[in-house]
């Protein structure tokens, strides 16, 4: 454990004895390349998980420990099961992902074309939201409008409740100044499928915050290699 502590010392660059999300990145990096060279068993999902996908993973356990922000040395291995529960769900719903990568092109397509309307002003502001500087409101964002929209607290969203989840993430967007395309007002049968695909990602009726992190993630590359060709 003393290993451990040093790991985590060396990653917290401030020496609150907290991390934030950069911390936790490197620590988890640092933390995984120490078992590998000491021939521990190690997990790769976690340093294979993208920015958006550990900033989920980030806000989700800190969100889960207290109120103030950040992840103590003691968090981090009272938590260690709710981890690797949490590497085990964003791996299985990751697997799912092939099989509606199709349709989250022509999502990712219809964004791409609405983006293209937007000013040059509107562009910048939209991009700098997607920003890593950006990731720990975006992830608070996300946190408050799944729970509001979450009506029976059940940790999914049924149909209704996503079209809940999707006009009070278009408001709050809104409200921050943020372009955003209102995706409330797909026609039913494009809503229908849309909640069809997002429900198949993990196991059990209706949509787990995993299921949109992850599929978050496969969506925003397909919008970045649209956006690299231009």
């Amino acid at each position: 454990m003393a290993e451990y502590r040093t790991l985590f010392d060396t990653a917290d660059a401030n020496s609150d004895g907290r991390l934030d999300f950069a911390e936790l990145k490197a620590f988890i990096r640092a933390n995984y390349d120490f078992r590998v060279s000491n021939g521990i068993p190690a997990q790769d999902s976690a340093i294979k998980m993208t920015d958006e996908q550990l900033g989920g993973f980030y806000q989700l356990l800190n969100a889960a420990t207290h109120e103030v922000e950040g992840i103590s040395f003691e968090e981090f291995f009272d938590f260690n099961f709710k981890i690797d529960d949490a590497y085990s769900a964003i791996e299985r719903a990751s697997a799912n992902l092939p099989n509606i990568s199709e349709f989250t092109q022509g999502v990712a397509q219809r964004e791409h074309e609405w983006f293209q309307t937007l000013s040059q002003e509107q562009k910048d502001t939209h991009t700098a939201s997607h920003g890593p500087e950006a990731m720990p409101a975006r992830m608070a964002e996300f946190e408050a409008t799944f729970a509001a929209a979450d009506a029976n607290g059940d940790g999914r969203l049924d149909k209704a409740e996503m079209m809940d989840y999707l006009v009070k993430s278009y408001q709050a967007r809104v409200a921050a100044g943020i372009p955003s395309r209102d995706a409330s007002t797909m026609p039913p049968e494009m809503i229908d499928t849309f909640y069809e695909k997002m429900n198949s990602i993990s196991e059990g009726e209706g949509i787990a915050k995993v299921d949109w992190m992850v599929w978050g993630a496969m969506f925003n590359e397909m919008i970045k290699a649209m956006r690299a060709q231009q």
